[in-house]
């Protein structure tokens, strides 16, 4: 499929995200090729941390390795290594095992996770714009 050239940024991923998400749901993310698994993983990181900070990115399940993997992938190497300081603070440097103890962490470094988030957030443009010019390099796609 072509993408149209005359949607904005916003508008052409949140058309190709509406597809990759619906086959995400139906199939599971293992079913994504690796050009939707960057879509699925920033786009949904992004919305999430708008609405909620980290405590909903954690409550979702998503994975911030994948999301860090993802915005490697577009050279946005900051954003990247934002979530991975989100992954070892919410490890405590060894593996949490449960929500609980997850929650406990958040709790105890809310004003680190929301710096953190923030930090995200202010790359929101240059994400937005990277990911529309990656989508865009597609000529064809079975989005």
């Amino acid at each position: 499929m072509r993408l149209p050239d005359h949607l904005s940024d916003f508008d052409l991923i949140e058309d190709v995200f509406i597809r990759v998400a619906g086959k995400e749901k139906t199939l599971g993310v293992s079913a994504l090729a690796p050009n939707e698994r960057v879509v699925y993983f920033i786009w949904s990181a992004l919305g999430i941390l708008g609405n909620g900070s980290f405590q909903y990115f954690y409550e979702t399940g998503m994975s911030e390795q994948e999301v860090a993997v993802s915005l490697e992938t577009l050279d946005l190497k900051q954003p990247a290594r934002y979530f991975r300081e989100a992954s070892q603070m919410i490890s405590q440097g060894g593996w949490v095992r449960d929500w609980n103890e997850k929650l406990q962490c958040l709790k105890m470094h809310e004003a680190d996770f929301d710096l953190l988030a923030q930090e995200i957030l202010y790359s929101e443009a240059e994400i937005e714009q990277r990911l529309a010019n990656y989508i865009r390099s597609w000529t064809n796609t079975d989005v």
